[in-house]
This record gives C-alpha cells, structure tokens and sequence, in this order.
C-alpha cells in the first residue's frame, strides 16, 4: 500500500452512490471548477502582519465568506445557463467541485459546503486555508490541506457525508516555506474509488489530488501513474506557463485527466486529458488577472474507465485516446 517512489501510504476511501440505489443504475461524472479569488496573495500577505494566518479576523472573515457563498451561489446559476444550451445531458446535477488552494475557512464548511453537497449529492474537494494540524490543539503548527466531502448513501442512515483531508508535504518555496508556523503534512494519499455503475464488471472510476507544490513530486506521479485515472490539482500559484505545462506534462506521463483550479487572483485553471487531437485534448483553460470564473466538464466513465493498456482500442464513439506511454499498465 506504499508508493514505490514516495513511500507515501496510498489508502482508499469509497465514493458510492448518494441515493437510494434501484436496482440497475448508472450515474454520470460533471465536474464544477470553481476559480474563486478570495483570499489572495495580498490577503494572506496582509495577515502575515497581523499574525492571523488562519484568517479569523472581522474584516477578512466577512470578505471571505461573503465571496464564497456568491461564487457557491454562481455555481447554481452557471449550471442552469449550461443546461440551457445543452443537447445530450441535461440533467440539473453536479457529480464533483473543486476549489482552489486555500480559498475555504474551515468554518465556512458546515455552513456553506455542507448545504452544496446536500442539495447536489455532490463530491466536493477544496482547499482550506491554514488551520492546526491537531484540532483539538489551536497551538500546534499550521498545515495546509485539501478537504474532500464525500456522500454516500447508507440503508440505515440515509444520506452520510465522510470528511477526508489530503494533506501537502511540500510548502512552497519562498513565503510559506519561510514561516516557522506552517509546516508540511501528508500522511497518506487517497484514492477516491467513484462508484458510477450497478455493473458488478465496471471498476469504480479512481481520482486522486495534491495541493499546489505536491503535484510537482515526480515521486507522487510515478506512484499515481498506474493507481489512478483522474488527477486534481488545488493550487494558489502565479507561475501559470509552469502549471500549464505540468497539466500538459502529466495527463500524458499519467495517461489520465489532469486538472488544475487555481486561485482567480492569476487565473489558469485548466483541464487536460490524452486524446489523439489536439484540438480535443484541452477541455478547459481560463485565462486572465482577477477572474472569479466558474466552468464545467462532463466526462465518459467508460473511455476513463476503459483506457487501453496496449495499442488505443477505443470504446467511446467520441475521440479516440493517444497511444500509451511506455511502461503504462493502468489501473487493476
């Protein structure tokens, strides 16, 4: 359960239906990326002077909530102006969220994620901004994570919703890196196991994240390489050519969706998977300072589920997947 190159402990966490299950059913996968803007650099800058990294003061609090309940209620808004212009699947659901690095206070979870979840039976992963690595102890060091809602039905209880944080052992270099308070802390990598069909012979689909600085551990995407079929990235970075082509780089070395939300102060958010045209292959990319966006991505379980392990057999009767990478085996 180890990676070979990290030693990372890779462990699973299951993702299976939110609803009552009939008796056959299948379910699609619409991702929501949600480039929020608040807090920024200079939010996090100005903190750094008032010593309030965990941003709890009054008046960035007020801002930063504000900003995350519009850009929750832009996500509602965007997906009926889709589904307006849809031809194929126009049923009004979202299947996956993401936000960028940092953009969620871990106050704002019960009373803003929780309810998106609820409403959409939605998996939602999103940054949270600096918070105790124990949180029974406020006076321990700081970390950075990724927080994952993940609901599933249960016969018993109903609807039940699993929190899991993916945590970065990479602090970025410069700032963070710098500041004696944060410190790095993965303790393990998930793989989410997204179950999307009754059919016993469909595996569940396989998706995985890093935080910003992780996802250039060479080690973590040798690891992921043949583990997983969908990578997010949360990121607060402003170097936007690099992350450009690391999406770039690692849809094709992963042989698998890649994407990356990124903090709106900089833009470039984007979405890349390994199909044979070119024009294909870029889902998604926002581009430009200062854009609070929101944007969507439906893709095929069965092309992702069903990449070809030798030659490009291809299942979907829409694109066609590049040939492997050497030495691709894919998932078991």
């Amino acid at each position: 359960m180890r990676g070979e190159a990290t030693g990372i402990l890779f462990l699973d966490q299951e993702a299976r239906l939110p609803r009552r299950p009939q008796k056959k059913w299948e379910r699609p996968l619409r991702i929501a990326i949600v480039q929020s803007v608040v807090p920024d650099l200079q939010d996090f800058g100005a903190a750094l002077e008032l010593g309030d990294l965990q941003l709890n003061g009054a008046a960035i609090r007020q801002k930063h909530r504000r900003h995350l309940r519009l850009m929750l209620q832009g996500v509602r808004k965007m997906l009926d102006a889709r589904l307006s212009h849809l031809r194929g699947n126009t049923n009004a659901n979202l299947d996956w969220v993401i936000l960028p690095e940092l953009a969620v206070h871990p106050d704002d979870v019960v009373p803003l994620l929780l309810p998106l979840v609820r409403r959409y039976k939605c998996i939602v992963l999103a940054g949270l901004v600096y918070h105790p690595k124990d949180a029974s102890d406020p006076d321990t060091e700081l970390i950075n994570s990724a927080l994952w809602l993940i609901p599933t039905w249960s016969p018993e209880h109903g609807l039940q919703v699993s929190r899991i944080e993916q945590g970065k052992a990479n602090l970025a270099p410069g700032i963070e890196e710098s500041i004696a308070a944060i410190t790095g802390y993965r303790p393990a990598q998930w793989v989410i196991r997204y179950h999307w069909s009754s059919d016993p012979l469909c595996r569940p689909l396989l998706l995985s994240a890093a935080v910003c600085y992780d996802a250039t551990d060479t080690g973590l995407a040798h690891d992921l390489r043949n583990r997983n079929d969908f990578f997010a990235i949360c990121a607060l970075n402003k170097d936007i050519p690099t992350y450009d082509n690391l999406a770039v780089t690692l849809n094709y070395h992963l042989f698998q969706g890649v994407l990356v939300v990124n903090n709106g102060q900089f833009g470039g958010s984007n979405f890349h998977a390994p199909l044979k045209e070119t024009y294909e292959r870029k889902i998604i990319h926002f581009h430009g300072l200062a854009q609070a966006s929101i944007g969507f991505a439906e893709i095929s379980l069965h092309k992702f589920v069903a990449r070809p392990a030798e030659g490009y057999e291809d299942l979907s009767p829409v694109g066609e997947w590049k040939a492997p990478p050497a030495g691709w085996t894919g998932p078991v």
